[in-house]
């Protein structure tokens, strides 16, 4: 498994939608997508959703399935499945009950456990680069993402964090954590750790997933 870190999106955006993912309470329900249309279940005791299936796009960075068009989606070696990863993500903005937060460079930390193609636990926080640096992160959520080019596989996707809280470095008091112990069983590609703030897509760490 090789690690990829990835760069986001800077650019402020005034978000509407603050939940990712609206999913209906039946279990199994479709989602829009036609034919190929991805399928939702509850998995997790805290609420959590898997989506299985449907396709990847490049347009909407609020949905589930947003990737960035730069994204690289090569591969190659392999390695085992326990591994740990680091990406950086971009300064932004964003517009929370009228006020305008500045969020400084961060970096996503990604823990994979697990063995072959079999998940066991997964495991992400963010935080700023600098230790010490204050940033406020409001309503944050938590993707766990398996994919290849623009095929989804399954994205586990944690129930939405409201409210806000201040971080003062990637080591310090608040570092946006979310561990899924659900176990998994991944096909060869990307697994990657993506981080939304109110509702629009902010970042991810990539590890490649071999058997």
């Amino acid at each position: 498994m090789k690690n990829h870190g990835a760069g986001i999106i800077a650019s402020a955006a005034a978000v509407v939608a603050i939940s990712v993912l609206a999913i209906p309470a039946a279990a199994n329900p479709s989602l829009p997508g036609g034919s190929d249309a991805p399928q939702a279940s509850v998995t997790e005791a805290d609420g959590s959703v898997l989506v299985t299936g449907g396709r990847t796009q490049s347009k909407d960075p609020t949905a589930w399935n947003y990737v960035e068009p730069t994204r690289s989606f090569g591969t190659a070696g392999s390695v085992p499945m326990d591994a740990s990863g680091v990406g950086y993500t971009s300064p932004f903005q964003y517009e929370f009950h009228g006020l305008m937060l500045g969020i400084p460079t961060g970096i996503i930390g990604h823990q994979v456990y697990g063995s072959g193609l079999t998940v066991t636990s997964e495991s992400a926080n963010w935080g700023p680069t600098l230790t010490g640096t204050p940033a406020q992160i409001c309503n944050y959520q938590w993707q766990f993402q398996n994919r290849y080019g623009s095929r989804h596989y399954s994205t586990l996707i944690q129930p939405l964090q409201e409210g806000c809280w201040t971080t003062l470095g990637f080591k310090g008091n608040f570092d946006a954590r979310y561990t899924a112990s659900h176990k998994r069983t991944m096909k060869t590609g990307l697994l990657c750790a993506r981080l939304y703030v109110n509702g629009t897509f902010r970042g991810e760490q990539c590890h490649n997933v071999y058997p």
